[in-house]
């Protein structure tokens, strides 16, 4: 097991495994840190860091776990926070993550 501690003199998340020595994440291809815990299941760095430190209010409606500031890999505690599908989507239109690729004819 990933055990998860939040270092705040220099704003530092450190994971440690089961033998109490630090393991360091990998970023995949879109952009999010994680551990893989055998060959077939990887785990997020960000819903590690929320399950432990993040509040969550309603359990049975907020079960996504948003980047605030939409950096992938800033996974400190007050840049997370619990929100639905629907949340997720109104907080990615709104940082332009979806791109148009439409051409418009003059």
């Amino acid at each position: 097991m990933i055990q998860v501690f939040a270092n705040k003199r220099n704003r530092q998340v450190i994971f440690k495994n089961a033998c109490n020595r630090r393991v360091y994440p990998r970023r995949n291809n879109q952009g999010y840190e994680t551990f893989s815990l055998d060959y077939v299941r990887h785990i997020f760095c960000h819903r590690l860091v929320a399950d432990k430190y993040v509040h969550n209010p309603l359990p049975g409606v907020f079960t996504i776990v948003d980047h605030i500031d939409g950096v992938r890999h800033n996974n400190w505690p007050s840049n997370l926070r619990w929100v639905n599908h629907a949340l997720n989507n109104c907080n990615n239109c709104a940082l332009n993550v979806q791109v148009d690729k439409r051409r418009v004819r003059a």
